[in-house]
């Protein structure tokens, strides 16, 4: 994320309190969601136990910390409505955000349709599902009288391009009613196992910017002044990139193709600064030690697919 100028990860994977340490190490910010699915997971056996770790986790919540925790209640197929109903009674006594993955896949469309007779964002509306800041990941396969509940309920909802595209959901967001709607849309990755991208948004946001002009017939949507606004939303951060790199030219006749060029080419990140901190300076990484962690990385995948490959 650092070396390629990104400071805020809303994430949902196990093991949460070492994940926002990691973060918290690392001086990125943050909003650590633990997964909950009645389904064992590896970091905990059942949505009982990872509520109750979750609720100890919100308690310690600061509104002054970079890293904020948040619950992930994994999907509506994973999740029983007493789980649903319980996390989102957690997450109003906890004053926590509730992050779930939803209409990603016309499957997870169709079994919730045939198993409560409502789509899925109609079947969380009509469980009182929703709480202040409730994010949504992909939702893809939704109805137009499902975004606007979004926008009733200001939901935020999140792009995932890379990741639609290498799991072959044959969908992504629809850009241009969720606008209309007036949603709060952002772009993100879906984890690096599942976009084929790591963790770059640049990438993301170019993907996002190609995709609904290919899907909608439209070469004019998602310019590269909007997406990077969409990507960057709410930002408080400082990120510099290097203007020699041959990505970044040409510089265009009033000189005007910066964001175009980083969106569309890349670039190289020099400085990256938050919350008055510097996490990389003229390219190089201040807050992790990248050789070691890519030598742990490659140590760990050589042991994991001993035998497999």
């Amino acid at each position: 994320m650092i070396r390629t100028g990104s400071t805020f990860a809303a994430d949902m994977y196990f093991f949460p309190a070492i994940t926002g340490n990691v973060l918290t190490n690392a001086g990125l910010r943050g909003l650590i969601g633990g997964p909950v699915s009645d389904a064992a997971l590896p970091s905990h056996d059942d949505a009982e136990s990872a509520l109750a770790e979750l609720d100890q986790l919100l308690s310690q919540n600061n509104k002054n910390d970079l890293v904020q925790y948040a619950i992930a209640t994994h999907s509506v197929y994973l999740c029983s409505q007493e789980t649903l109903q319980r996390a989102s009674e957690l997450a109003e006594r906890r004053n926590g955000r509730l992050h779930i993955h939803v209409s990603e896949t016309r499957n997870e469309v169709a079994d919730c349709k045939e198993a409560n007779g409502l789509y899925p964002v109609e079947y969380l509306d009509s469980i009182d599902f929703f709480q202040p800041g409730t994010i949504f990941a992909h939702a893809s396969w939704v109805k137009k009288n499902e975004i606007r509940m979004m926008a009733e309920h200001n939901v935020t909802a999140v792009h995932c391009p890379s990741s639609n595209m290498k799991l072959a959901c044959g969908g992504t967001l629809s850009f241009p009613p969720y606008r209309d709607a007036g949603v709060d849309v952002r772009i993100g990755t879906d984890g690096a196992a599942s976009s084929g991208n790591g963790l770059n948004l640049l990438h993301e946001a170019r993907l996002a910017s190609l995709v609904q002009r290919h899907d909608h017939w439209d070469a004019t949507l998602l310019p590269a002044q909007e997406i990077f606004q969409i990507a960057t939303k709410g930002s408080q951060d400082w990120v510099a990139w290097n203007l020699d790199d041959i990505r970044m030219r040409p510089l265009g006749r009033s000189n005007n193709r910066h964001l175009a060029n980083l969106i569309y080419n890349g670039g190289e990140c020099l400085d990256v600064w938050v919350n008055g901190q510097a996490l990389r300076k003229d390219g190089v990484t201040l807050t992790l030690d990248e050789k070691k962690i890519i030598d742990e990385l490659d140590n760990a995948v050589h042991s994991y697919y001993e035998g497999v490959e």
